[in-house]
């Protein structure tokens, strides 16, 4: 009996480490995120056969979200944002209501003072937004 009880141990215990040690899955629908002047478009891409509906947080200088967004199958959907005040932000997204990932994001322009950030077209520089990438990483 002794034996059996050590082994089972011993079992549960590597696997319960190669669960906590194995790498973060990717995100089942990635977030592109694209920054101007003032300015933050949120894309989604849906890689699934099915249509799922996704939803962005941005904290930062000031904080909003995006409304919940439906993304037809292999495809994608964009929200633009205007109005935002320059700084740092944090951004974590979901879909279907499981989390998706979390990322920074830095938005240049005028640090308006008592602004909202609004729905809008937004502007965006080439080159500027972050397709992939996490909160800490480098």
């Amino acid at each position: 009996m002794r034996k059996t009880t050590m082994m089972s141990a011993l079992v549960l215990g590597a696997v319960g480490t190669s669960m906590i040690t194995a790498p973060a899955a990717q995100a089942v629908v990635p977030l592109n995120t694209d920054t101007g002047a003032n300015s933050l478009t949120f894309t989604f891409v849906n890689n699934d056969h099915d249509i799922t509906t996704c939803e962005a947080y941005a904290a930062g200088p000031v904080s909003f979200r995006t409304p919940a967004t439906r993304v037809p199958a292999r495809s994608r959907a964009s929200v633009g944002f205007i109005d935002v005040p320059a700084g740092n932000y944090v951004i974590n997204w979901a879909c279907k209501g499981f989390e998706q990932g979390k990322r920074t994001v830095t938005i240049g322009g005028d640090l308006l003072t008592g602004s909202t950030p609004r729905q809008g077209v937004a502007p965006t520089s080439p080159g500027q937004g972050l397709a992939t990438g996490s909160a800490g990483s480098s």
